[in-house]
């Protein structure tokens, strides 16, 4: 039958018979490791067919939208169960809190690929500022990347019997003025970042 290997056909074949063929010296230019070792030549290689070595001809992905056809950059012969995304490829830098995350902590079974902003894994606080997260945050954690991007001055007075920090910190005042951008915050919002005296 043709296309066949080649006339070395002692690098499969025995004399013990054809259909005991086996690679010996023969490098398959896919390696036979993990899963694919314990395939028959014939679960992929159909008489009269010359494969492409490559995973979509015989792997189909398990639903739409995947993540393109070079599976090896996330699965293994291993077995694809095992599939791992190499951080560089990852939409989001899997650094600080996110490369403690597992893949399911984001991406749900079922469910589409989410798109890459904070909000779709993270809920702020009721009466939280509505700047984009990465303002005050990074990937280190909620807290301790505030503290390191937030060099707030304290509070020097208590806050007991003080009911609107604005009416003396008014952006527009002339009494120890807050910075613009801290027009109509409420006093919650002023203590995330400023600590009150004791």
């Amino acid at each position: 039958m043709q296309p066949h290997f080649g006339d070395q056909c002692e690098e499969c074949h025995t004399t013990a018979g054809f259909e005991q063929a086996i690679l010996t010296n023969f490098q398959h230019p896919v390696p036979l490791e993990g899963k694919h070792a314990g395939l028959q030549c014939t679960a992929c290689h159909e008489a009269g067919k010359t494969l492409e070595y490559k995973c979509a001809n015989c792997h189909q992905p398990p639903n739409q939208p995947h993540f393109g056809t070079n599976c090896e950059q996330c699965h293994t012969p291993a077995g694809f169960e095992q599939a791992t995304l190499p951080p560089e490829l990852h939409p989001i830098p899997l650094i600080g809190a996110h490369a403690r995350a597992t893949c399911e902590v984001c991406h749900a079974e079922g469910q589409r690929i989410p798109e890459y902003v904070c909000s779709n894994c993270h809920k702020p606080p009721e009466g939280h500022f509505t700047q984009p997260c990465d303002q005050c945050h990074t990937p280190e954690g909620w807290v301790q990347s505030a503290q390191a991007k937030i060099n707030a001055p304290a509070i020097p007075h208590s806050l007991e019997g003080r009911g609107n920090c604005l009416v003396c910190h008014d952006p527009a005042g002339n009494v120890k003025p807050a910075p613009a951008n801290h027009k109509d915050y409420t006093n919650e919002q002023c203590v995330l970042c400023h600590k009150a005296a004791p």
